[in-house]
């Protein structure tokens, strides 16, 4: 039997016609995806702009085809890993800049469940869909370092388009109704390439053998010399049919290969596969993975299973382009595209390259079009759209979210969700006043989300974890539910800002909250772009104008620095204000009010004037906010629905402080039994002494947790306890004294440079933690990746470790130059604002009579500082 059809037609076709893309990280993947297609099709012409060019060495390898009624642009990768899935992702969108979606399809390491959950078996297919609004892919290895040695991922990215998600929805009904036609597809391409039939047959069951996860490979290649008694007794399916699952998919740029790793990634995060590739595709461009799984990430790895897997993975991708709409794709691409909330910095890439091809191409598109006029009106309206949104985004916009940690368990769940019951696994009941008070500021707060109007106000002491809230707030399924009712049936929109007292200017201004909000909700409804910005439009149709024409100086003239004015940006925001009303109800979560750089009462007055600047419609408009309790948010919000963090936690601080401190077989075996009470009283010291806030008990509990890892008697370990402060100044008081005297000098210039709020990458203080010309110290040869990754890394460790626990590492383990370092709180930050820690740095460190370190930012030499950016370019290393 012959292969696909090679027809004349598609001849005509170019990189315009292709709007579905597959990527494959291997051979034995991207064999059965080429053999599932329908027809084959010549290569064609990509045209790139002069502007971009790439060595041949970086080019991607394509093969083009149809499968149903799309156009289909597979690509093959050249190694494994989630930066190369960026790069060729990235590289193909810009080859065929009408890619609407991109599919990952190949082999992946299951993630098996317990008790029947998650039954992941080799040959099954998994699907990265996961419930809800969470991320689809998770990156692993990509997070922050905390200050108690927990690494926390932030690697999870976006989930697939909505309406590829509605339409993986409707092949799941089929499945219910009719079954999966993969064994169909899996028989029609051995059929037609005979050749497949010895790999791609399914190895069978009796070659599906799970080990216990704790137990190592012994042997070589197979599993022969592998026992028996190890295995996992499983029961025994009904069919030999693949097994379609849906799930999230773990994603790192390093094989897993121990079965204990794998179910702690699968704890942690709930995962039901591993790869290599996932992230790096969702990172560059929204999509779906989809993974035939041919091992369990284990040490018992073998290539038996890999052929089948990506065959049935292949399968999947063409039964569901074959249910697809026959002209879903192509109507998608002649419409504003969905953006998520991830920064545009491919956006003008792509912009140009479209626009010059649109131009080339005028004459081919004028019959399909009929009218030439209003397509190129539809691109300018495209093209200065995202060019103004381009102007509203901002490097670290999504920095504090995304920083801020999640909650411990269920913690903090009792502002949703009924919490009688609910003790996180951990002996005692809670007290039923505390019950009483959590119903009621339920009932309040999901009151204020279905049917209030106004502001509702989160107030409490530093620290006491109202961001931590916040975000839980807003992630929360319920929370999206309850403002679907406040909605009726009109849209709505849930957006957020976060405050950072110790990010840069963007990050603590009026002008930050404007452009991130703004930039929110144009890009999820794009019609209200032009609407919002119609008095600065002619400007901005210039400078796109002036982009697309690449001429630098010019555009360079016209770019508004930064972004647009304040000016522009409060008129832009009160447009939208009166633009939605009637149209779409807009609930805003702003964190951190009192982290504002400005007076309270400006922000005050910004967050009233998005209620009050159209009062007879006010209840199209209400926002959440928090901030500690300043007279003049007191004064305020007094009267608005509120809840006080520290009168709502205790409950919350004793289950953590018990998970953390709840005594193992291995301490009770070094304290004793007959001291285990004592243990339990000190538990309880902690827990009254925090007086609601969690800060103060993560820095308590972790003073215990080193006492219990140096085997502390239990009198030593009462004197920690006793030891404690009981505020949150004097604890970092205690922190600074720890630090030895022969690293205070260094010490007090990472601080200072910290208070700066500019230079906060590891590397940079590296050469600056003794002096400004430790800039100049190193040769060229020292500024490769690997030298300045290998440094990065021992900074990190110089931070955590010599600084008293006050700075918090956000780490990226494979690229030094996204990670960054910062005062582990906002209120560490104010306490240097102070003259005290700079007298306990100076202590024996400098000579009688010198003064000591300011409070205030170190003024260093931005010569020096440009000198080394220079040096790093000269390296292609970009300092962002």
């Amino acid at each position: 039997m012959s292969g696909p059809t090679r027809s004349a037609g598609p001849a005509s076709l170019t990189c315009l016609d292709y709007t579905v893309a597959c990527i494959c990280p291997l051979g034995v993947e991207l064999a059965p995806v080429e053999a599932m297609l329908d027809e084959v099709h010549p290569n064609v012409d990509l045209r790139r702009k002069s502007y971009a060019p790439r060595a041949s060495s970086v080019e991607n390898a394509y093969t083009l085809g149809r499968i149903g009624g799309y156009n289909v642009v597979i690509a093959a990768m050249p190694r494994t890993g989630n930066n190369v899935a960026a790069t060729v992702t990235t590289m193909l969108h810009n080859d065929f800049p009408f890619i609407r979606y991109a599919f990952l399809v190949g082999i992946g390491g299951g993630v098996p469940g317990i008790g029947g959950v998650d039954d992941v078996r080799l040959g099954d297919i998994v699907v990265g869909l996961s419930a809800g609004t969470a991320g689809a892919v998770i990156q692993c290895d990509l997070g922050k370092r905390l200050h108690n040695s927990d690494f926390q991922s932030t690697g999870l990215v976006q989930r697939p388009p909505d309406n590829l998600c509605a339409q993986i929805e409707r092949l799941k009904a089929l499945h219910h109704r009719e079954g999966s036609k993969v064994p169909h597809l899996l028989d029609q391409m051995l059929h037609k390439y005979p050749l497949m039939v010895a790999k791609y047959t399914s190895p069978g069951s009796a070659n599906d053998c799970l080990f216990k996860a704790s137990y190592p490979h012994a042997g070589t290649s197979t599993c022969e010399r592998c026992s028996p008694s190890e295995l996992v007794v499983r029961s025994v399916r009904a069919s030999s049919d693949p097994v379609i699952h849906y799930g999230r998919v773990g994603s790192s740029n390093a094989v897993i290969k121990d079965g204990v790793t794998r179910d702690s990634l699968k704890q942690r995060f709930g995962l039901i596969c591993v790869d290599m590739e996932a992230a790096g595709l969702m990172d560059a461009f929204p999509g779906l993975v989809i993974r035939g799984i041919c091992d369990y990430a284990d040490s018992h790895k073998n290539k038996q299973w890999q052929p089948y897997a990506a065959a049935v993975a292949a399968a999947y991708l063409k039964e569901l382009l074959l249910i697809l709409p026959s002209n879903e794709i192509a109507k998608e691409t002649g419409e504003f595209p969905q953006v998520e909330n991830n920064h545009r910095e491919e956006g003008m890439s792509f912009l140009m390259v479209t626009w010059d091809l649109l131009r080339r191409a005028a004459n081919d598109y004028t019959q399909r079009l009929g009218s030439m006029t209003e397509f190129v009106m539809a691109v300018d309206m495209l093209t200065t759209t995202e060019v103004i949104w381009s102007q509203l985004s901002f490097s670290r916009m999504d920095d504090r979210y995304e920083g801020i940690s999640d909650t411990y368990g269920d913690t903090f769940r009792w502002i949703l969700h009924d919490d009688r019951g609910s003790n996180n696994g951990l002996h005692g009941e809670q007290p039923q006043e505390l019950h009483g008070s959590h119903q009621k500021t339920r009932e309040k707060f999901v009151s204020w989300l279905r049917e209030g109007s106004g502001i509702f106000w989160v107030s409490g002491k530093a620290g006491s974890g109202k961001s931590t809230l916040m975000k839980l707030i807003r992630q929360d399924k319920e929370t999206e539910e309850h403002l679907r009712y406040w909605a009726r049936d009109t849209p709505f929109f849930i957006g957020h800002f976060y405050f950072h007292d110790r990010g840069d200017n963007l990050e603590k201004s009026e002008e930050g909250l404007m452009r991130s909000v703004l930039y929110q909700l144009l890009t999820h409804h794009p019609h209200l772009t032009k609407e919002a910005f119609g008095f600065l439009w002619d400007r901005m149709r210039r400078l796109c104008q002036a982009l697309l024409s690449e001429d630098a100086t010019r555009s360079q003239q016209l770019t508004p620095e930064p972004g647009f004015a304040k000016s522009e940006l409060l008129t832009a925001f009160a447009s939208v204000l009166e633009k939605t009303v009637g149209r779409i109800r807009l609930c805003l979560f702003i964190d951190g009010l009192d982290e504002y750089q400005g007076h309270d009462r400006d922000i005050i007055t910004l967050m009233g004037q998005i209620l009050t600047k159209f009062p007879a419609k006010s209840d199209w408009h209400k926002l959440c906010v928090s901030s500690r309790p300043h007279a003049a948010f007191e004064e305020a919000y007094s009267v608005r629905p509120s809840l006080r963090m520290q009168d709502l936690t205790y409950n919350d601080i004793y289950h953590y402080v018990h998970s953390q401190l709840r005594p193992s077989e291995r301490r009770v075996g070094l304290m004793g039994q007959h001291n285990l009470g004592r243990f339990n009283v000190l538990v309880a010291r902690v827990v009254q002494q925090a007086q609601g806030v969690f800060l103060w008990v993560r820095l308590a509990v972790a003073s215990l947790l080193d006492g219990l890892e140096q085997s502390d008697w239990i009198h030593e370990l009462e004197e920690r306890v006793n030891a404690l402060p009981p505020e949150l100044e004097s604890f970092y008081e205690r922190m600074v004294r720890m630090i030895a005297k022969k690293y205070r000098p260094q010490a007090a210039r990472i601080f200072q440079i910290l208070l700066g709020g500019h230079l906060d990458k590891p590397v940079i203080l590296s050469f600056l933690e003794n002096s400004d010309q430790g800039l100049r110290s190193f040769q060229d040869e020292d500024y490769t990746f690997e030298a300045l990754n290998q440094r990065c890394c021992q900074m990190e460790l110089r931070l955590k470790y010599r600084f008293g626990g006050l700075i918090e590492i956000y780490s990226s383990p494979l690229d030094w130059t996204k990670s960054r370092a910062e005062f582990f709180h906002q209120t560490v930050r104010e306490y240097f604002q102070r003259p005290d820690p700079w007298r306990i740095l100076a202590e024996g460190c400098l000579p009688p009579g010198n003064v000591p370190p300011p409070a205030r930012a170190m003024a260093l030499d931005y010569d020096l500082y440009n000198y080394f950016l220079k040096r790093a370019r000269k390296s292609a290393l970009l300092l962002t």
